[in-house]
């Protein structure tokens, strides 16, 4: 199984002070731009899947990938926004099936829209990630290609759980904008590396971190 980790293009929140303050800011201009150069490298991966975050820069972000592949849907898993100490509700369903026709929303996901916020610590954090990490190797199986769109602060707790770095030593992958970090994960690390006494089996294969290649200027 490879998981394709991305991190959504720059959003207003990142460029614009008036939206500094905005959890849920769209992208800029030049974020659309990054999200139309990422969707052209990721024409030859074969994706067979893609999630994202709800958060409108990641599902835009998603929907700008799924346009140019041709992909007809997004799953949208709430688990996948970034993290936010205070409370905010996402948009409602309505507004964001209308907006992005092609994701997929859960139910949890009402008109009233959904829950953005509380995570009051790294622990929390992390442990959100270790949980989408287990309901990906539940859902999907070993020939599958995901594409993750997410931000930076989760991106790196999901490799984090990945990797098993544990909260008690924290460490801080520099994610850019529509960066591209690749991951397999092994589905049977002894049949791979039978009796390699220096090279012993692996659960996950690092196969890039922040690549920007397709990104200019």
């Amino acid at each position: 199984m490879h998981l394709l980790i991305i991190r959504h293009g720059q959003c207003l929140g990142q460029c614009d002070p008036t939206y500094s303050s905005d959890p849920d800011s769209p992208l800029s201009p030049h974020g659309e731009h990054q999200a139309h150069q990422l969707a052209q490298r990721l024409c030859g991966e074969q994706l067979t899947h893609i999630l994202s975050s709800p958060l409108v820069r990641s599902l835009l972000t998603a929907s700008i990938i799924a346009d140019v592949i041709g992909h007809q849907r997004i799953d949208v898993w709430p688990e996948l926004r970034e993290g936010w100490n205070d409370r905010h509700r996402g948009l409602g369903r309505t507004v964001l099936q209308r907006r992005f026709p092609r994701a997929v929303l859960p139910s949890s996901m009402t008109e009233e829209g959904w829950a953005h916020g509380g995570d009051t610590n790294y622990d929390v954090f992390f442990v959100r990630a270790q949980g989408v990490l287990c309901a990906i190797k539940q859902q999907f199986g070993a020939d599958d290609r995901i594409a993750i769109v997410t931000h930076g602060g989760f991106a790196n707790y999901l490799l984090h759980a990945i990797l098993h770095i544990m909260p008690t030593t924290p460490q801080w992958f520099e994610l850019a904008n529509c960066s591209l970090s690749c991951v397999r994960l092994v589905p049977e690390p002894a049949k791979e590396r039978p009796n390699w006494p220096l090279y012993p089996p692996v659960e996950a294969e690092v196969l890039s971190i922040n690549d920007v290649r397709h990104l200019s200027g």
